[in-house]
């Protein structure tokens, strides 16, 4: 084998001082032991004094080529097309590049057909994540740093191919819950405590079952429920003061129908000058007709006088009937029915209506 040992080449003039110096060439290469190297300049450059350096530099770019027996693999480039554009190309067909950290272990991988894969080496889609460590979560952290909470959310958006479409995920820090958007419209909200919430008018679209004859809607757009406050008095004057030992009530809206539940009974009425007929009001919403009516569950009130029933009308008052006798007529509940000390008047329904 032939060698050279040289310490300091010249350019081809031997006047402008040494080009290429601390050189030396020994079995297991070609070394430059101090200093960069510049490739097309005189001049190669270093970020600092003591750092070495290759310097490519061509009047339409650099490169730097991987071959195998003089078949190019790949190259770090920089073409005069884009001065600002630095490439790294696994040229081959079937060519890929792989990223390796602790020991050329692979980290992430982009295929020939342009999948990216990070924990694996056959990515299935163009961002695929793998991740072995059983009993821990994997995936992809979104973070924006700024700290005004007006501003501070984390998006992940998914484009049509003009980009005329979109849709978004993102957290919404301002309004505390994780949004889906579409078309920068927000639709649908989880809040912090795993509630999903809809815009006014949106709602749950049951289109996909079968459609019954006559149906003119398939959306579910509101669901609620609550308390409300049975209260009796009268469609005349009312009493001077009830007093009560129970008084409650409960609702459940779903869509526009209403059912409702309520409880309540009186230790003493202090009737005054009440006259008309009795109602309960309180109502949570108005009906929309005067067509709904009340199961009485179980009631003992009206002077001992059996109770039949109630009907709800559109000003949200519960009309209550009774008989005088078992076989009777029904007659509207009124002011003298009721009891006004202990034993009081006890009244438990449930019943539905439309709003």
């Amino acid at each position: 084998m032939s060698k050279i040992n040289v310490s300091t080449i010249t350019n081809r003039t031997g006047t402008s001082g040494p080009v290429l110096s601390g050189v030396t060439t020994a079995t297991n290469g070609f070394h430059v032991t101090s200093g960069s190297v510049g490739i097309g300049t005189d001049n190669p450059s270093s970020t600092g004094s003591n750092y070495g350096s290759l310097d490519i530099s061509g009047s339409s770019g650099g490169e730097i080529f991987l071959s195998e027996d003089g078949t190019s693999k790949g190259n770090l480039f920089n073409y005069s097309a884009d001065t600002n554009l630095v490439g790294l190309a696994a040229v081959n067909a079937s060519g890929q590049l792989l990223f390796s950290t602790g020991g050329y272990i692979e980290r992430l991988r982009i295929t020939s057909a342009g999948n990216v894969g990070i924990g694996t080496t056959i990515p299935s889609d163009k961002l695929t994540v793998y991740k072995t460590n059983i009993g821990n979560p994997t995936g992809i952290t979104i973070r924006n740093t700024e700290t005004t909470s007006t501003y501070s959310h984390a998006r992940l958006r998914l484009e049509s191919q003009n980009g005329a479409a979109y849709g978004e995920i993102w957290a919404d820090v301002a309004n505390a819950g994780l949004r889906l958007g579409y078309n920068s419209s927000s639709t649908v909200k989880i809040n912090t405590n795993g509630n999903i919430v809809l815009n006014n008018g949106s709602g749950i679209d049951f289109s996909a079952t079968g459609q019954a004859t006559g149906m003119t809607n398939e959306l579910l757009d509101d669901y609620e429920e609550g308390n409300w406050t049975p209260t009796l008095t009268t469609t005349g004057t009312n009493f001077d003061a009830v007093a009560y030992q129970i008084q409650s009530g409960n609702y459940t809206k779903i869509g526009n129908l209403v059912t409702i539940r309520a409880n309540f009974y009186t230790t003493s009425v202090t009737k005054g000058s009440a006259s008309g007929n009795v109602i309960v009001t309180g109502l949570p919403f108005l009906p929309v007709d005067d067509l709904s009516g009340v199961c009485l569950h179980d009631i003992r009130l009206w002077d001992e006088n059996p109770s039949t029933g109630a009907s709800i009308n559109t000003l949200g008052r519960i009309f209550f009937y009774r008989r005088t006798t078992f076989n009777g007529a029904d007659t509207n509940l009124v002011v003298s029915d009721v009891r006004a000390t202990n034993p009081g008047n006890l009244c438990q329904f449930f019943g539905q209506y439309y709003i």
